[in-house]
């Protein structure tokens, strides 16, 4: 999935403690990634919006962009650890 350049900046500036643990921005990326794809679906249409901590990020779905990220306090959604494992186990497993 592509990343828009201004979603990298924005995790960047409200992820910053995150964003210090990384070596490259390729981490980065997997993190965004990795958030769309655990994430809740809040709404679909027009964009696809996607719920990941406290974390709301916007899906062109016609692109497959992530075009936008925002802070969102209200609707926070928690991951279990289980299925981050899972997802990381299953990406190295493709990228090795």
């Amino acid at each position: 999935m592509k990343i828009n350049k201004a979603v990298i900046d924005k995790y960047m500036q409200i992820c910053s403690y995150s964003t210090h643990k990384c070596n490259s921005f390729s981490e980065i990326e997997y993190k965004i990634n990795r958030a769309v794809f655990l994430g809740k679906v809040l709404r679909t249409y027009p964009y696809r919006e996607i719920q990941y901590g406290n974390l709301k990020f916007t899906v062109d779905t016609n692109t497959y962009t992530i075009i936008d990220l925002e802070r969102n306090e209200v609707d926070t959604y928690e991951v279990p650890q289980y299925r981050k494992l899972a997802y990381e186990r299953r990406y190295y497993n493709i990228v090795v």
